[in-house]
This record gives structure tokens, sequence and C-alpha cells, in this order.
């Protein structure tokens, strides 16, 4: 539907006639599997966050959560040093 909002009575191209339409190979992904593709084919980027909630152990999950955040700020903090070093 260009320039309209899809609603049922406006007007549609045919897809025929639709130049613009790419062809995606897409495959559906279980809930299961997804997080494995999304974290680099398996690779447990923050396990211990990742377990604590696959498990449902909030308390837990928001402690790896601040310890990683820590860190993070940390990192951060060490690259702003890094920075301002080589912006000199």
């Amino acid at each position: 539907t260009p320039g309209y909002g899809s609603v049922d009575g406006a007007p549609r191209l045919p897809i025929s006639e639709a130049t613009t339409i790419l062809h995606i190979p897409t495959l559906p992904v279980s809930w299961g599997a997804a997080p494995g593709l999304l974290t680099g084919y398996g690779a447990k980027t923050l396990p211990g966050v990742r377990e604590a909630i696959e498990g449902r152990r909030w308390a837990e999950a928001g402690d790896y959560i601040g310890r990683t955040a820590a860190v993070l700020d940390a990192l951060s903090a060490r690259l702003g040093k890094a920075a301002g070093v080589l912006t000199k």
C-alpha cells in the first residue's frame, strides 16, 4: 500500500509491480535456540546474568547485573582517559 495505510479497502500494488520488495531469506527460530544465535552461536557473553534469568533467580540476576555494570563503568572510565591522552 504505497502512500497509504495498510487498512481494508486501501489501494494495493500488485506484487508483480512491486520492484522494491527485497527477497530476504528468513528462517523461523525457536525461543530456545535464539539466545545462542544472538550471542555468537552459543557463546555465553554474560553467563551469570543469562543463567540466573533462565532459572528465575531474580536476586542473583540483579547481583550479576550490578557486577557487570560496575565492570563496564570502570572500563568506560579507562577508555575515556585513554581517549583524552590520544586527543592531546
